[in-house]
């Protein structure tokens, strides 16, 4: 800490056990000086959201439990203090913004905060439009929040707090919906708002990158305990011990350790990395050629797979508009075809939703024609596409309503009339599948967030559908959360499964996609394979895609002799051995 510094948070030998016995937080000290940027990181489970509730007086005043320890927000004691007091000093962006949802409008969402605090009306409409311009939701204020897609409404809860002027500003894994800009784009506002207003900010975060360039400090977290705080570069050149804890470092940051360069040596941000690797190949003897380089993970990147193959979904001019006259898909033609696996990207509210929810026939098509399994879409019923495509939606708890996790996996295959050990076995091999059978008897809302998207996952598997689709599987998923969720999705895949994922992370993207189809604005505007689409940086750029770092790194080494189309770490360092990169 800094002589003299004056702390805007000061937790101080902090413990808290829920009312059900679960113990999330032991003794944590944590002292943060006004106007820094924290990250805090962890494995899923190690207390961050807990954490986070502390600091407004959720807990413990509104949740229970057993609360020991003391902490200390802008002077003010949150034993003492009530949420509502709290609540004038630390705004809270949760990890499911839905919960946060109050008005029929985003425009009177964000005043009820500023209103409730009998802030001016005239000052109240200047902070929304200056707020709503800043996060990319001006063009939503008249919308009401049923109409938006999971990122909009993430960004719109970010807008709500910060229209309070807060202190003190908490994101719970805010950037876990947005997409890859979004994200990019409220890590720099949060930045801004630091250094302009010396407002203190905390983000929980999985996403390594942006916290390299943006945080101050990077405090660990692991089973209830802060284990580690440093700088970013001090914090992330651990890359074994981080990974172990299920933590990712950097993507520059992996690929110059796995070249064998010191912990001392590696570093965390693109500019870094750009600067210790250019002078190297100006004297490499030679450059590798064009071709693709070995992807260094085992995944087929064939274009071929699946060309030849029967239709499973054909959507030729496809356009659906929601009530309101609001156009989300735009003459949409689209063909996935058996045994694929295909990769949705674009940003938030570019259609990418609503277009699968036209293939398990949640909606119908304003105009155009749909083909789902060789009949068209209007000829079948949504109860029986159920057992034949599997959509694992963006937000688990709309799909969980049983009060326990086995009786939830066992619902869709009970409709598909399995009775008995068939029953019990196949949602026994469901929830193996996806790491949660030890929790069979819980109920399905008291586990984690990431442990809500397994069950549903599960539960959608244990119908065997022939094409599964996932939407934003991996949100707020830590390393082991994300690897075990699309290792499941390549292994379905080989063994015959048409896969379709919608994601921001572009790192999963290029690991296992092999195809890309790229929205905008309710449009098709790219589809190739995956190697051909990450060539078009600035066209991904259009559609607010901010590629990975070593894609980044290759189109920028490019003069240098790299191959464009490099995707991965584990084809970067393939590539930069070959021309003589290493320790």
């Amino acid at each position: 800490m800094t002589d003299g510094a004056v702390l805007a948070v000061d937790i101080r030998q902090l413990s808290y056990e829920y009312p059900s016995g679960v113990r999330a937080l032991n003794r944590v000290d944590l002292a943060v000086e006004k106007g820094q940027c924290v990250a805090i990181m962890g494995p899923n489970g190690a207390g961050k959201s807990t954490l986070c509730l502390t600091l407004n007086g959720v807990i413990p005043h509104s949740v229970g439990g057993a609360f020991y320890g003391a902490v200390h927000i802008a002077g003010l004691d949150t034993m003492t203090h009530q949420v509502h007091d709290l609540a004038r000093r630390v705004g809270l962006v949760m990890q499911n913004p839905e919960a946060q949802l109050l008005c029929p409008s985003v425009e009177d969402e964000l005043a009820f905060g500023p209103e409730n605090l009998c802030v001016p009306v005239s000052e109240i409409r200047d902070r929304i439009h200056a707020i709503a311009a800043a996060v990319r939701i001006a063009d939503l204020l008249d919308r009401g929040p049923a109409d938006l897609s999971g990122g909009q409404i993430q960004r719109v809860i970010t807008a709500a707090m910060l229209t309070m002027d807060p202190e003190i500003m908490v994101f719970d894994e805010a950037t876990s919906a947005l997409d890859p800009r979004g994200a990019l784009a409220l890590f720099e506002l949060a930045r801004e708002l630091n250094r302009t207003r010396a407002m203190t900010v905390l983000m929980t975060e999985h996403k390594s990158e942006p916290v390299a360039e943006f945080a101050d400090r990077v405090v660990i977290l692991n089973n209830g305990e802060v284990i580690d705080v440093g700088t970013p570069r001090q914090v992330f050149s651990q890359v074994e011990r981080l990974t172990a804890l299920g933590i990712a470092p950097p993507q520059v940051t992996r690929l110059m350790h796995a070249l064998g360069f010191s912990a001392e040596a590696l570093p965390v941000t693109l500019d870094a990395a750009e600067a210790m690797i250019r002078p190297k190949l100006a004297a490499a003897p030679a450059a590798p050629s064009e071709e693709d380089p070995p992807r260094g993970d085992g995944h087929d990147t064939s274009a071929t797979r699946g060309a030849l193959a029967a239709p499973v979904i054909e959507a030729r001019d496809v356009s659906f508009r929601y009530a309101g006259k609001i156009d989300a898909l735009r003459g949409v033609t689209l063909t996935i075809r058996q045994g694929e696996f295909v990769g949705l990207i674009g940003e938030n509210g570019a259609g990418k939703t609503t277009l699968v929810k036209h293939f398990v026939g949640l909606l119908k098509p304003t105009d155009g024609t749909l083909t789902v399994l060789g009949r068209p879409a209007g000829t079948l019923t949504t109860s029986s596409l159920a057992g034949r495509i599997g959509l694992v939606l963006q937000n688990p708890d709309h799909q969980l309503f049983k009060t326990s996790v086995a009786d939830e996996v066992k619902v869709g295959p009970a409709r598909l009339r399995l009775k008995g050990d068939a029953l019990e076995t196949r949602a026994r091999e469901a929830m193996q599948a996806v790491g949660i059978f030890q929790m069979a008897d819980r109920h399905p809302l008291s586990l984690s967030w990431g442990d809500r998207q397994r069950v549903a996952l599960a539960s959608i598997l244990a119908m065997q559908p022939e094409v599964v689709i996932f939407d934003e599987p991996t949100t707020g998923q830590d390393l082991a959360g994300r690897t075990i969720f699309m290792d499941l999705a390549y292994a379905l895949n080989a063994r015959g499964y048409t896969i379709i994922v919608i994601t921001h992370d572009m790192e999963l993207i290029t690991r296992y996609a092999r195809r890309c189809v790229v929205m905008k604005r309710g449009r098709v505007v790219m589809d190739d394979t995956t190697k051909e689409v990450f060539r078009h940086v600035d066209l991904l750029g259009d559609t607010f895609i901010e590629v990975p770092q070593i894609v980044q790194l290759a189109h920028r080494l490019s003069d240098c002799g790299v191959p464009p189309n490099t995707l991965t770490v584990e084809e970067m360092t393939g590539v930069l051995k070959r021309m003589g990169v290493g320790a």
